[in-house]
């Protein structure tokens, strides 16, 4: 049994991020019904600040260090993997973005507890963690049963609302001894990617164009559709590939949520 629940903070250019706040929220109705702290973890050289604003948390786990500025999957698994063994914390929350990407698995393996992915939905049923996986794009959706509260589940971003992780307050902070090691990859900088004409992300309506589309020369039937309803025009991967749009208008798993 899990004698507390970690939920790995993303945070970007000083922001929290949503997906942060969601688990957060569904943390804490979890930590409640199983009478076991909730746990945030921040990694990073401005971790203070951003640890502050967690007044949902029971205490926040800070580790401040340079190199922890958008660290390595492994170097990050490396930390939880301890933190885990040392609070006895068997039950953690990570984003399933592209921040944390690949750490959910290595810490499955690592600390040799199961994982759930592309979590949709959690909820405590006869004691137990019943965690809902979306597969194929969410035509299947598949109840996992953790037993012993033990396990990683990776939060599908939407699936939880946001607010319910915000709370007002100040958390006790508890700055970590762990040593992080020297990683093998360090950041260096971000590069931002060209305004586009078009912020998708803002638009109520989308007109999505793919391979069917067939040529460039057939855009605009779609952007006249896009005009008629007030919208704007996007496309998948093999659109962008061939240059037809930019970057910027890129929808699915890879482009733009």
């Amino acid at each position: 049994m899990s004698a507390g629940m970690i939920v790995l903070v993303e945070h970007l250019k000083g922001q929290i991020t949503e997906i942060s706040f969601e688990m957060l929220g569904v943390g804490r109705s979890l930590a409640d019904a199983l009478k076991i702290p909730l746990w945030p973890v921040v990694l990073g050289p401005e971790g203070a600040s951003l640890a502050a604003r967690l007044g949902i948390a029971d205490a926040v786990l800070l580790a401040e260090d340079p190199r922890l500025e958008m660290p390595s999957p492994e170097v990050v698994v490396d930390i939880l993997n301890n933190l885990m063994q040392q609070k006895q914390a068997f039950l953690v929350l990570v984003g399933g973005t592209n921040v944390s990407m690949g750490i959910g698995a290595r810490l499955s393996l690592r600390a040799r507890v199961p994982m759930v992915n592309f979590c949709k939905g959690i909820k405590i049923e006869n004691g137990a963690v019943l965690a809902t996986s979306q597969l194929f794009g969410g035509k299947i959706l598949s109840d996992v049963r953790l037993t012993d509260q033990r396990g990683i589940i990776s939060v599908y971003p939407g699936s939880f609302p946001a607010d319910a992780g915000r709370r007002e307050g100040t958390p006790p902070v508890e700055k970590l001894q762990i040593p992080a090691p020297a990683p093998a990859v360090a950041f260096r900088r971000f590069i931002e990617p060209a305004a586009g004409d078009v912020d998708i992300t803002k638009q109520d309506i989308l007109v999505a164009v793919g391979r069917g589309i067939q040529s460039a020369d057939n855009l605009g039937l779609a952007e006249e559709l896009a005009d008629v309803l007030g919208g704007a025009i996007c496309a998948s991967r093999p659109v962008i590939d061939q240059g037809w749009l930019p970057l910027t208008r890129q929808v699915g798993k890879s482009g733009t949520p």
